[in-house]
């Protein structure tokens, strides 16, 4: 995602909206799973992390 947004961001110069929808989705279909649970802890801490690091470079972030 950090890729694309700076793609975007240095295309047209301008602070790049994302919108993530239905991000509980995963989590729900493996919460009976603490293994896979923790997994996707990771993938999304690792996500969110990368998201951070270009907050210059958004306008909005909206998780619904």
């Amino acid at each position: 995602m950090q890729y694309l947004v700076e793609d975007i961001y240095s295309k047209f110069n301008r602070q790049v909206v994302i919108l993530v929808d239905e991000y509980d989705r995963p989590v729900l279909n493996i919460l009976h799973n603490i293994e896979e649970a923790e997994q996707l802890r990771i993938r999304f801490r690792d996500f969110y992390a990368g998201i951070k690091d270009i907050d210059s470079q958004i306008r909005l972030f909206f998780l619904t």
